[in-house]
């Protein structure tokens, strides 16, 4: 019975328990750390005058840089995927936005197995989950999208050829105007006097 309390995410950290207001700090120190340009002992620092502007303990170099290698983790992994995403986008043409959108719902897929599988945090599992389904939702509206611009197309199309067979034998009537009002009459349904 123990082991299974043990199977969650562990422990909270101490910058785990950091009160709501020191979000902010935790946001900038997370900025500060992406960025890659001061020592971590600058940023640390820096964090711990923050948190005691608020009246707020300062966190421990070791918590800090466990926090921190954990940070380091998650930004290379979401560095990959952007690289990886870039990649495969510069190599599909414009019409294949499909197969990007099935790509990342695939890659957000192997995202909440792995967390699943090493039994990581549920809310993480859980936005994941919201995001795949957010990606599907896109997907279907922008194949509806795709769907009525080609019937939009094809109507434009069956306007014109329509056109340009009843006006073929009618050489005064088979002006480009006479064409374009049958368009917009034909496709658009807008009649003009």
């Amino acid at each position: 019975m123990a082991e299974d309390r043990r199977a969650g995410r562990g422990r909270l950290s101490s910058i785990d328990q950091l009160p709501e207001e020191a979000e902010p700090d935790l946001i900038w120190v997370r900025s500060e750390l992406a960025e890659r340009t001061r020592p971590q002992t600058e940023i640390l620092a820096d964090f711990n005058d923050r948190l005691a502007a608020k009246g707020i303990e300062p966190v421990s170099k070791s918590a800090f840089n466990r926090w921190s290698v954990r940070i380091a983790l998650q930004l290379r992994k979401l560095d990959e995927v952007h690289i990886i995403s870039r990649e495969v986008a510069s190599r599909l043409q414009a019409d294949a936005t499909d197969d990007v959108t099935v790509l990342i719902s695939e890659m957000i897929k192997a995202q909440i197995y792995e967390h699943l599988e090493e039994k990581r945090d549920p809310l993480t599992i859980n936005r994941l989950a919201a995001s795949l389904d957010r990606i599907t939702k896109a997907q279907a509206s922008s194949a509806e999208v795709r769907r009525k611009h080609q019937d939009a197309r094809d109507r434009a199309l069956k306007a014109i050829d329509d056109a340009s067979e009843e006006l073929a034998g009618n050489t005064e009537a088979a002006s480009s105007q006479e064409v374009l009002r049958r368009i917009r009459e034909d496709v658009y349904g807008i009649f003009t006097q």
